[in-house]
């Protein structure tokens, strides 16, 4: 009998996730944190960094898809998705995750926030789309970690990566075997160094940034047919083997569908 790959539970997953599988409580817990993330984003935007980030998507332009935020301007989703991602790192006061060493809704929320407008999506689309873009991160990050920033790798910028690519599946309303893809080539792209606190350095926030926004184009990439390696997690030069020197598996799918990670941010 094959084994079914954990890159594979966890799409499957996904695509079986719905708004009524979770209580009011998590619900609750999904309504603060947009809103501190919303808070901290307002602030970001702000700051002279913010206000070149801002500066930089708006002169690309392209399809008015997705507003930034603090700006109102529209761009492409992707970079909606980017630009409000980075804003929302800016001043490290966004939502983290003690055990999974890094900030999940960072990266998972401007993800979700970006395809939703750019679809119309409904508001109970956007709980179930955050809550999966917090435990997709928090599995992964968890299982590798602490070995994986150890390794000096950051957990934001690569774990991010998954969770947006999921997040956003969920609201293009990607099938199982395109979610899976999506954690795929969401894997080629996650990334993420610590040496960015050294020096003078500014640039930690982009980490976030370019996990939502390559998270995004996952996401998309795969609705469109894209496919990816079904092992991108757990294969032999797989992401996890990868980046980390120490991992424990199970901590991916341990109690899956039952303990809501957003609940320990």
């Amino acid at each position: 009998m094959v084994k079914t790959s954990l890159t594979r539970r966890l799409a499957n997953f996904a695509y079986n996730f719905s708004y009524n599988s979770v209580s009011d409580f998590v619900i609750k817990q999904v309504k603060r944190c947009l809103l501190d993330y919303l808070g901290v984003t307002l602030a970001g935007y702000e700051t002279p960094l913010g206000k070149t980030i801002v500066n930089y998507v708006k002169n690309i332009g392209g399809c008015r898809e997705a507003t930034l935020i603090g700006d109102g301007c529209q761009v492409p989703c992707s970079n909606a998705a980017f630009a409000n991602a980075t804003l929302g790192h800016i001043l490290e006061l966004d939502d983290g995750h003690r055990y999974a060493r890094g900030h999940p809704g960072v990266t998972s929320i401007p993800a979700v926030l970006s395809i939703a407008e750019k679809e119309d999506s409904h508001g109970k689309d956007v709980v179930t789309a955050i809550i999966l873009g917090y435990e997709i991160f928090a599995r992964i990050a968890k299982a590798i970690n602490p070995s994986h920033l150890l390794r000096g790798f950051h957990t934001t910028g690569t774990c991010g990566t998954f969770g947006a690519a999921i997040a956003a599946g969920k609201v293009l309303d990607l099938n199982e075997k395109e979610l899976t893809n999506a954690l795929g080539i969401a894997g080629t792209q996650a990334s993420g160094l610590m040496e960015v606190f050294w020096g003078e350095s500014r640039i930690k926030p982009l980490q976030a940034g370019k996990a939502a926004q390559s998270g995004v184009l996952a996401a998309i990439l795969a609705k469109e047919g894209i496919t990816a390696p079904d092992t991108i997690l757990e294969g032999e030069k797989g992401f996890i083997r990868a980046t980390s020197d120490s991992y424990n598996l199970e901590q991916i799918v341990k109690g899956l569908n039952q303990d809501f990670e957003i609940m320990n941010t």
